[in-house]
């Protein structure tokens, strides 16, 4: 019954990989696996992380830069795209309710990300007193630490962080980033390869593109300027043709694009939502369409 209820989940599902968002802030993504209506692709994820600015670009004035730093390195490693299990997006890990709290549009833009984490750190140590009740209202909820206390598990963080406040008076690290190369082959009625990639600038623009060669070659590419870490205009070309749509994501759960291809009117959705440890897909393109899985 439960390989049935597998099997009938993974060829009804509405939602699929498009939006590069979706590896971007997967990395540890490491195959895929597509049943189309005329054969069936496997695709293999290699993600190569590299460096950009010095975080202190973003910091700008403030009585403890280090501090910063160091929630920063606790939180995110410096990495941009960051994205906890819970949902939690970005250098600083600002979830959906305290981005909405701070303002934040695009918890991606590390601009954003880092400016909000420090006017929320310093409205936390106002209302708690001391930096280290402050850290650990950070890390579980302001809410908790006001009605119970800091938890075991808050102080634990306040003091991990404090630890690395003094080595971050003597070092500027880089933040990091990820780019995205996707072999794979497809076998069915006909016998094609190709490959995809993504990466963004920023978190501000997203990029991918895919080429394939079987009967013929074929390109795609698109970009997604970011309007929040939810929604981006979708604007592209496929075998040169102009594509346009929008792309909707809440990472890591779910998310929807929807694009037309302006020369034939036809149109591509694709989604994914997250169930378990996997990622299942779902998209159409034209007469093709796929179901999928992904880990």
């Amino acid at each position: 019954m439960k390989k049935l209820l597998f099997v009938i989940i993974v060829l009804t599902v509405t939602v699929a990989i498009a939006d590069p968002m979706f590896l971007i802030t997967e990395p540890n993504t490491a195959f895929s696996l597509k049943l189309y209506n005329t054969g069936i692709q496997i695709n293999l994820f290699k993600c190569f992380f590299y460096t950009t600015v010095p975080v202190d670009t973003f910091i700008g004035n403030t009585d403890r830069p280090e501090l910063i730093k160091a929630v920063i390195s606790t939180e995110s490693s410096f990495f941009i795209h960051a994205v906890s299990p819970v949902g939690a997006m970005g250098l600083a890990q600002l979830n959906q309710i305290t981005c909405t709290e701070l303002g934040v549009s695009n918890a991606f833009n590390p601009w954003e990300s880092v400016e909000a984490s420090k006017r929320y750190l310093n409205t936390l140590e106002k209302r708690f007193g001391n930096v280290e009740k402050a850290l650990a209202a950070y890390f579980e909820g302001p809410t908790r630490v006001a009605s119970q206390g800091p938890s075991e598990n808050g102080l634990s963080y306040a003091k991990k962080v404090l630890s690395k406040e003094n080595r971050m008076k003597y070092e500027s690290p880089l933040i990091r980033d990820v780019f995205v190369i996707s072999p794979y082959f497809e076998l069915g009625d006909e016998f094609s390869v190709g490959c995809y990639g993504a990466f963004s600038i920023m978190g501000l623009v997203d990029f991918e593109g895919n080429v394939a060669y079987g009967r013929d070659f074929q390109h795609t590419a698109k970009i997604y300027p970011r309007l929040n870490h939810n929604f981006a205009p979708v604007i592209g070309e496929e075998n040169g043709s102009l594509l346009l749509g929008f792309s909707y994501q809440s990472v890591p759960d779910y998310g929807l694009e929807v694009a037309v291809n302006t020369s034939n009117l036809s149109f591509q959705i694709n989604g994914f939502f997250r169930l378990w440890d996997f990622r299942f897909t779902l998209a159409m393109s034209g007469p093709k369409f796929y179901a999928g899985v992904v880990k």
